[in-house]
């Protein structure tokens, strides 16, 4: 039960630690360059915990790294937050941040949805098991491993359809007025 608790509170510590830097990295890096790495980097708990879950022996210790990866969605989002506000003027900001949120949220409803279809069937071939090990109904790599393709589009749809903007870079005195 204690392992249960550290391995779903660990996105989120990570996601929320990511959210300050990530903040940050918009401007140093560029929009364009920095949510299209963010983006890709969404493929090493996809893929890592689509293995992982396949095999009883994997150590708690390694889902306990696939754990803290899945934080990087929580600081994609946040940076998604940060980069959009270059592409609004001031009067359409708030427009533009609440629509993010709330898609940002609507696909969180669309993998509760989507994961309890695809974990019932073996995306991975015919049976999607090894021969002579006998036929298993429940498929929970699919819950990980239907976002690839999914990530790969969205990657290569940033790199090849966005743009860098001139930003300045933010300061850590300029973030502490927000705290204000």
């Amino acid at each position: 039960t204690n392992q249960l608790f550290w391995l779903t509170a660990l996105p989120a510590l990570c996601g929320a630690t990511l959210r300050i830097f990530y903040a940050f990295a918009v401007p140093m890096i560029g929009g364009r360059r920095f949510t299209t790495l963010a983006t890709a980097s969404l493929l090493l708990p996809a893929v890592g915990i689509g293995l992982a879950v396949q095999d009883p022996n994997t150590p708690f210790e390694w889902m306990v790294v696939l754990a803290l990866l899945c934080g990087l969605g929580g600081g994609n989002f946040a940076s998604s937050m940060a980069n959009i506000s270059y592409f609004f003027p001031s009067a359409r900001q708030g427009y533009a941040l609440g629509l993010n949120a709330g898609l940002g949220n609507f696909g969180v409803t669309i993998a509760q949805f989507t994961i309890p279809l695809v974990i019932g069937f073996s995306l991975l071939g015919a049976s999607g098991e090894s021969p002579g090990t006998p036929a298993r109904s429940i498929h929970i790599e699919n819950a990980a491993f239907i976002w690839i393709p999914f990530i790969l589009i969205c990657s290569a749809a940033i790199w090849f359809g966005t743009k860098d903007y001139a930003a300045p870079p933010k300061t850590f005195a300029s973030q502490l007025v927000a705290g204000k």
